[in-house]
């Protein structure tokens, strides 16, 4: 869960999610991603840290919130993954 300000500047880190894998070397290196809820490309996330950004403009009144479906990835031979929601709540300004 996450709150960001509908005037939040572009590039504005918004959380970080987290996985982790017992494997060593490359096997347990993890990949990020968004799946879903992520249409109007308003955020972006590092593939390798899982820091989620903002990268577009928000506009309260046209989407109060977002639920993004995060997808974390193993590097394995038989790739393991796991999925996460992370809703984020748009703060309404005064415009």
């Amino acid at each position: 869960q996450a709150t960001i300000s509908e005037s939040a500047a572009n590039l504005t880190q918004v959380l970080r999610v987290s996985a982790s894998d017992v494997d060593e070397g490359n096997n347990g290196l993890i990949h990020y991603s968004i799946i879903k809820g992520n249409e109007e490309r308003q955020f972006a996330i590092d593939i390798t840290s899982g820091q989620v950004a903002l990268i577009g403009k928000l506009d309260y009144e046209a989407t109060p919130a977002y639920s993004l479906v995060i997808q974390a990835v193993d590097s394995g031979t038989i790739p393991l993954n796991s999925t996460c929601t992370l809703n984020i709540d748009i703060l309404d300004e005064n415009d």
